[in-house]
């Protein structure tokens, strides 16, 4: 089971990323071989504030332009959005106490969660070191274009 992080989603619409042609590959090779990809909901989210911030893009999306292609992603039949639930929040509960981490780290923490409680089994992202902690996915990290196995 296949999982994204919310760097995916930026690299892929942020033409002059150094990775995007990395994950336009991925995508096309997930979509011809009918492969599900799994997509916390919050990853919308912070896609759209991240690809919308004049001060990080020279031409950045409007809102309107990013909350139309998490829409999208929502209608793809391949894309299946997952939400928290009770125990994915006490995951993420537990995993911030247990390793001691800040506010920094509650999205991705909840994230990761959330995926462990549906059994995700490989996570695809270009920041793998804010996951490596949680040791429960395969970390593919295309910012390194190596896999590492936690």
């Amino acid at each position: 089971m296949v999982a994204i992080d919310t760097t995916f989603l930026i690299d892929f619409y942020w033409q002059e990323s150094p990775r995007h042609q990395i994950v336009v590959e991925m995508l096309r090779k997930w979509i011809s071989s009918n492969t599900k990809i799994y997509v916390y909901y919050y990853c919308f989210n912070e896609f759209a504030h991240v690809i919308s911030n004049p001060k990080r893009f020279e031409t950045p999306y409007s809102i309107k332009e990013a909350l139309q292609i998490a829409d999208t992603w929502r209608e793809m039949n391949n894309v299946q959005i997952l939400f928290p639930n009770e125990n994915s929040f006490g995951r993420t509960i537990t995993w911030m106490s247990l390793y001691g981490l800040g506010r920094n780290r509650l999205n991705d923490t909840s994230m990761a969660s959330c995926y462990a409680n549906e059994g995700i089994t490989e996570l695809i992202t270009a920041n793998g070191k804010d996951f490596e902690i949680f040791n429960v996915f395969k970390i593919v990290d295309y910012n390194k274009t190596q896999v590492q196995n936690s």
